[in-house]
């Protein structure tokens, strides 16, 4: 087995040209990545006020990050961004026309991506590989501040990987 932390970006990187190929095979290129999941979240959430924090926390994003987000889609047509009438200092979004259009065949896009990639996976496997995710996730985020510290567990635990 090679590197494992090589095999994940090989993988992360294979995905996203995977993404961008349905993407443009769906007709919503652009929406492969976080525009798509804040229009999903948007239409799932119809009627309720929506502001950029709860984007952030949704995709726990960055501010910066999100704040970019938010006007390349108003820039793109997909949503409006308006004050909140109970404080100005909140912004709201809301779904376009245009939004709206491109949800429905961003739905169709992801179904089909599931589709593709969880065919011919056991659901034990995918139990598993979950579990595996969910322990990825925890280990970092955990505090670096012991970074250096184990250096001799690193480079043994790299051994016992890539020997397996």
């Amino acid at each position: 087995m090679n590197n494992p932390i090589t095999e994940l970006r090989q993988f992360a990187n294979r995905l996203e040209r995977f993404f961008d190929d349905y993407a443009k095979a769906y007709d919503v290129e652009g929406l492969g990545g976080p525009q798509g999941h804040v229009i999903l979240y948007l239409t799932k959430h119809t009627g309720e006020d929506i502001t950029i924090k709860v984007i952030e926390d949704e995709l726990k994003i960055s501010k910066s990050v999100t704040s970019n987000l938010i006007k390349r889609m108003e820039k793109n047509g997909f949503i409006k961004v308006m004050a909140s009438q109970q404080d100005k200092r909140s912004k709201l979004l809301y779904l376009t026309e245009h939004g709206r259009a491109q949800a429905g065949k961003y739905e169709e896009f992801i179904d089909a991506v599931h589709v593709q990639m969880f065919k011919d996976i056991e659901m034990e496997h995918m139990r598993q590989a979950f579990k595996v995710f969910e322990q990825l996730r925890r280990n970092i985020s955990e505090d670096c501040s012991a970074v250096g510290s184990s250096d001799d567990n690193v480079q043994k635990t790299q051994e016992e990987v890539t020997d397996a």
